[in-house]
C-alpha cells in the first residue's frame, strides 16, 4: 500500500525521490532479513 503523496511531500522535496525509495526499499529488506534470521533461529 502506498503512502499518501500529501504526507510524504515534505520528505521527498528534502531529498531526491528515487534515493527515498531506495532507502524503504532497503530498510524493507533488512527487516525481512531479520524476520527470516530470527525465524530460522526458531525452527532450524
Amino acid at each position: 500500500a502506498a503512502a499518501p503523496t500529501t504526507a510524504a511531500a515534505p520528505a521527498a522535496e528534502a531529498k531526491p525521490k528515487g534515493e527515498e525509495k531506495k532507502k524503504k526499499e532497503e530498510e524493507e529488506k533488512a527487516k525481512e532479513e531479520a524476520a527470516l534470521e530470527g525465524l530460522g533461529a526458531l525452527f532450524g
